[in-house]
């Protein structure tokens, strides 16, 4: 499985369809016009389309080789279309063996892709659990505010959705307009960003009601201990005493460089690197590696 940001220009989705081989390919509100171009000159032989209006209600496009228009059926008619693929199946019994594709933030570049193995996706969860201290917290639903469009959002909102045995709000766009609109769901715990404090902090009318909010989570980016008293004094403002969390995650290492959750913060830090990955802290000028204590450059291969 690999996501894609759907702000891509077509040509570019097509350079991913032809560089992974991807057979279908799932997008959101395109047109039968704009599928035909994704499928032209590309390895995808099916393209399901969701639509905002009818969710419950998928289409797959089906491309047609006799030169009529595209046709469509019912999303739930896509496994028997299984069958015709003409790819051969993949086995996925090996830890070495490919679950995801992710993508890097490319603050340094493009995009970069990051395989993870199944061993790799299996670590993360081990030390999720081993790190992470859920007693006593009776969280009962929470908000999961990663926009899916972000390279992992979806992964980690499905994650956070099958795994936390809570129940899971998601948040597919997140903006100065929705994130009130989220908070009234009245979730216990927020999963989210330092921008997504700031989006909290300059959003929520200072009218509205926080306290059923216990935890927040940041990651995805460091959080300063400055930015995170600041979140912590809101909260405040708006009858809730919520502890907050300073996470960092990077795809590399499977999106869980720390979990804060129940445990002693510490802001300065970024965790234990995952199994199956490697880190070295260098000099960004001469390349050659630091001494415990030293500050440079994180470098992570995996």
């Amino acid at each position: 499985a690999t996501y894609l940001n759907p702000g891509m220009s077509d040509e570019e989705i097509k350079g991913y369809l032809r560089q992974f081989r991807s057979p279908v390919l799932f997008n959101y509100e395109r047109s039968q016009e704009t599928n035909a171009v994704l499928l032209a000159d590309s390895p995808a032989e099916y393209i399901v389309t969701l639509h905002k209006e009818r969710i419950n209600d998928l289409c797959l496009t089906i491309p047609r080789e006799d030169g009529l228009p595209l046709s469509q059926v019912d999303f739930h008619s896509l496994g028997c279309f299984a069958g015709k693929r003409k790819a051969p199946r993949r086995e996925l019994l090996s830890g070495k063996s490919p679950a995801l594709i992710l993508y890097t933030s490319g603050s340094t570049g493009q995009p970069k892709s990051v395989v993870l193995t199944n061993k790799n996706v299996i670590a993360a969860l081990m030390y999720a659990n081993n790190t992470s201290d859920w007693s006593g917290t009776n969280v009962t639903s929470i908000l999961v505010c990663v926009p899916f469009a972000y390279p992992y959002g979806f992964v980690t909102s499905m994650l956070a959705a099958l795994f936390s045995g809570c129940i899971a709000i998601l948040a597919p766009d997140v903006g100065k307009e929705s994130v009130p609109y989220y908070y009234k769901k009245r979730p216990d715990m927020v999963m989210g960003s330092p921008a997504l404090l700031d989006l909290t902090i300059q959003n929520v009318p200072d009218n509205q009601e926080l306290s059923s909010v216990k935890h927040f989570i940041s990651g995805g980016d460091f959080l300063t201990v400055h930015h995170a008293k600041v979140g912590k004094h809101f909260f405040e403002m708006h009858h809730s005493n919520a502890t907050i969390g300073n996470g960092s995650g990077n795809a590399e290492t499977v999106s869980i460089a720390t979990t804060p959750f129940g445990v002693p913060a510490k802001p300065e830090t970024v965790g234990i690197v995952l199994v199956g990955s490697s880190a070295l802290v260098i000099d960004p000028e001469s390349m050659q590696e630091k001494r415990y204590g030293e500050e440079g450059m994180l470098c992570i291969a995996g």
